[in-house]
Order: C-alpha cells, then structure tokens, then sequence
C-alpha cells in the first residue's frame, strides 16, 4: 500500500528531551508504530500508543491509535492526521496534547 504513513527522521525522537513527553522506545511493525514513552507532569503511568500506518477508510490524512496507560487493559482510541505525526517534534506536541485529554477523562 503506497499511503502508508511514514513518520520522518523516527529515530530522532529518542534524543530529545526538551519536551514534556519523552520517548523511551519505539518500534515499527508493517501495519502500526509503537512508542512507549513517559509525560514529565504524570508520574503514575507509563504511556503505549500503537499508531496505525494505514489510513481509516481509505482517507489519506485520517489514521486510528490505540493508547494503554499502564495501569487499565483497554485503551483510549483517538485518531489522527497526517500532520500530527509528519517529523519528531509535532509527534510529541500531538502526544502531549493527547495525554492532557487522557488526563481529564482518566481524572487523573
């Protein structure tokens, strides 16, 4: 399938550590990424994320993650554009955005 989505410059994500999020791991599987990363403001969870590659429906700039909070079996689902992932920095932003919303519905 040639609209997989792919993340630019991935491996840069483990060296920064100027953000709030903080990527500890990450693989890439034929059909989804998977990051495991820490928030700097929540300290009771470890956060997963499996970003499907492919996109919903056939729309290019519509995808689907699934994110574990290491503490509950079922995850959050949230979706995502292309823009929200297209290089390391916006890929953070969109997580760090994603954890104040898991915040507020987790009450955390």
């Amino acid at each position: 399938m040639n609209n997989m989505i792919t993340i630019n410059n991935i491996d840069k994500i483990l060296s920064i550590n100027s953000q709030q999020i903080e990527i500890e791991s990450y693989n890439t599987f034929g059909e989804y990424y998977r990051f495991v990363f820490h928030h700097n403001n929540i300290h009771s969870a470890h956060f997963s994320v499996h970003m499907n590659r492919n996109p919903d429906r056939g729309d290019n700039n519509s995808y689907t993650m699934k994110l574990w909070d290491g503490i509950s079996n079922n995850p959050l689902v949230y979706n995502f554009g292309l823009h929200d992932v297209k290089d390391p920095f916006t890929l953070l932003s969109y997580l760090h955005d994603v954890i104040n919303d898991w915040d507020n519905v987790t009450n955390k």
